[in-house]
């Protein structure tokens, strides 16, 4: 979040925080509901009649849960790091008041 805030403007900051937070939600959403939509094909397509059936649905569903994460992970590595201000000066850059 420090990173996709870092260069805004202040007075920009409550916009994006609020922007940031539905998008969030909304990913979440629809993240398990794909998930969802995953096991219930795989349940099926599996008849899950059986205990046995029921667990290799829920493993498909597993093993997309993990391949989604992976894909997500991929962007986020590329998201700048943040860089933390010298000694002496505040997060905008400059010296505090009184300091030489």
């Amino acid at each position: 979040m420090a990173g996709a805030f870092r260069d805004m403007p202040p007075g920009d900051v409550p916009d994006a925080s609020s922007t940031t937070r539905i998008i969030q939600q909304v990913g979440g959403s629809f993240g398990s509901a794909i998930l969802a939509l995953i096991l219930a094909s795989a349940l099926t397509s599996h008849h899950a009649a059986t205990a046995a059936a029921t667990a290799l649905a829920f493993n498909t569903a597993f093993w997309w849960a993990i391949a989604l994460t992976v894909i997500a992970l991929i962007p986020a590595t590329l998201l700048p790091a943040v860089k933390t201000p010298p000694a002496g000066q505040d997060t905008t850059g400059r010296k505090p008041e009184g300091s030489p």
